[in-house]
């Protein structure tokens, strides 16, 4: 009899083992790329993300990772299985007519994906093709002419 509620309780104990193995947070973003496309210098741009827990476990994101000079918001932290929560990461744009790309990584609890990286992407620049600039004089650097 002893070592039947010995077996029993080894399989209970092994049941509560698999069960607990199975209940694990899981990171899944919408999408790991935003393209914001072309934005104009200096001009402030935002990029949502939606991270859900596809898990059967609590989520929580221990830390949100920038560069400098990139904003983050999270709505939540602590995300339960089958719910979400929103990532905002904001920039403002350079100067430079050029491609911009800026990287975030989102650290959880998730065993699989510890480490999700995200990656917002614009293209700065002040005029696109076909469209028509006005030049004011007090906009035109002056220049010593050299004879």
């Amino acid at each position: 009899m002893m070592g039947a509620m010995r077996g029993i309780a080894l399989l209970l104990l092994a049941s509560a083992a698999a069960l607990t193995a199975d209940a694990l947070p899981r990171l899944k973003a919408d999408a790991t790329v935003r393209d914001l496309g072309r934005i104009a210098p200096r001009k402030k741009v935002t990029a949502t993300f939606t991270l859900r827990n596809l898990g059967k476990a609590p989520l929580a994101i221990a830390k949100v990772m920038s560069a400098e000079g990139v904003e983050t918001f999270l709505t939540m932290k602590v995300v339960r299985p089958g719910r979400s929560t929103v990532l905002k990461v904001s920039f403002i744009a350079g100067v430079v007519n050029e491609p911009r790309e800026e990287k975030v990584f989102v650290i959880s609890n998730d065993p699989a994906t510890p480490f999700l990286e995200l990656t917002i992407r614009a293209s700065i620049s002040p005029v696109a093709a076909g469209e028509t600039i006005i030049v004011l004089p007090a906009n035109i650097p002056s220049a010593t002419i050299h004879r």
